[in-house]
């Protein structure tokens, strides 16, 4: 992908009023950067098949921002936005397995059986005063934020914050 073109597509996701927040273990963030190719897709499994379906039935270009809830990091305190990046797509698992083209971290190859599996490019981990409280965000339609305890599982729909 060229340069131009990654800029198009974050600027395609932040015009989304809508985002994705994903709760994705720390050590599978890490292995997609680490271990997939520059400026690839990732994909991570997950159940949460409608959430999927009702946020591509509403993306006007395709893509949104995703903000990531590292679970199981070692960092301690309130639950916070640590990673991002930019949703592309969502596909079925064929008998609980991934058969797209994206890259699978490899820390994921122990991971079981998911329904769907969504895809995202330009992951990256978050500067420390770039992370956002998951409290200061408001799920999508809802008219109050997330309590200070709550924890993401699984991707669930988002009002699109602004810029991370």
């Amino acid at each position: 992908m060229t340069a131009e073109r990654g800029t198009e597509l974050w600027t395609a996701a932040a015009a989304s009023p809508i985002a994705l927040l994903a709760s994705v273990p720390y050590e599978h963030l890490v292995s997609a950067v680490e271990d997939c190719p520059a400026d690839s897709e990732a994909a991570f499994g997950t159940n949460a098949v409608d959430a999927l379906v009702n946020l591509t039935g509403r993306l006007k270009d395709g893509v949104c921002p995703v903000l990531i809830y590292a679970s199981m990091a070692p960092e301690p305190g309130a639950p916070r936005v640590t990673w991002r990046g930019v949703f592309t797509s969502h596909v079925g698992g064929r008998a609980g397995l991934y058969r797209g083209t994206a890259c699978r971290p490899p820390s994921t190859a122990t991971d079981g059986k998911w329904d769907t599996f969504w895809t995202m490019r330009h992951l990256a981990r978050l500067a420390p005063g770039q992370a956002r409280l998951v409290a200061s965000l408001k799920g999508w339609q809802k008219k109050s934020f997330y309590a200070p305890d709550f924890v993401p599982h699984g991707p669930v729909l988002i009002h699109n914050p602004g810029p991370i």
